[in-house]
């Protein structure tokens, strides 16, 4: 992102409301369960190796890096990375194309 797009940080808390809030005859308490079980099952399947995909709005992947050399980008230094798992999000085409979308009507 650019240094003049502002943006701000959305907490889990407040997309639960969200959802209690399209959902007005769930009462709240129930909307912040389903919306944790829903992590929670992506989470249980990001672990044991699956993809998960969300038509429209992206993709979750693991990937395994290989560890080695890597140079810190602030002070240039090396620095040896060790081997892991991490979770690649590709975004999809109407989450990019939404983005896009708002970025054109800012500038």
């Amino acid at each position: 992102m650019s240094d003049t797009t502002e943006c701000r940080m959305v907490t889990g808390g407040e997309i639960a409301d969200e959802l209690s809030d399209a959902f007005p005859d769930i009462p709240t308490s129930k909307a912040r369960d389903a919306f944790r079980t829903i992590l929670h099952a992506m989470q249980n399947a990001l672990i044991r190796g699956d993809r998960i995909e969300i038509r429209g709005f992206g993709s979750f992947a693991p990937r395994y890096r290989q560890g080695g050399m890597r140079r810190n980008p602030r002070s240039g230094e090396k620095v040896y990375a060790p081997a892991r798992w991490v979770v690649i999000f590709r975004a999809g085409k109407d989450l990019r194309e939404a983005i896009d979308a708002r970025t054109e009507r800012k500038a």
